[in-house]
């Protein structure tokens, strides 16, 4: 494995992280992100949630990261505590909306959702 040499802004962000204090890293595609939070979690050892753009990415992550390091979409980040925090019957009905199926209020039955074309 090549030995990861920092940069100064890297260097900062490993300073902040080990203080304890929480870190946004916001830069460009290919600028070494994901190299910087892999070295971050290698040195500081701390929780950290690594917030990607889609699934793929999540998923790669996962395969990437140690433990400590919890990747997840922004979706999934915004989900979690709407779903969790409902009770079982709109949690069957958000759960049913969300395969395209719609269940009537008091019948909980699913029924196919139709298409519809809007503009012209």
């Amino acid at each position: 494995m090549a030995r990861f040499t920092a940069t100064q802004e890297q260097e900062a962000i490993f300073d902040a992280s080990s203080s304890g204090r929480n870190v946004v890293v916001q830069a460009r595609a290919g600028s070494g992100k994901t190299s910087t939070v892999e070295e971050d979690a290698r040195r500081n050892k701390r929780e950290a949630l690594y917030l990607v753009y889609n699934t793929a990415n999540k998923k790669e992550a996962e395969a990437r990261f140690p433990r400590h390091v919890r990747p997840a979409t922004g979706h999934s980040l915004a989900f979690r505590p709407i779903v969790g925090g409902m009770n079982a019957d709109y949690r069957r009905k958000f759960e049913a909306a969300r395969g395209g199926r719609r269940i009537q209020h008091g019948t909980w039955r699913a029924q196919p959702v139709l298409p519809v074309a809007v503009g012209g």
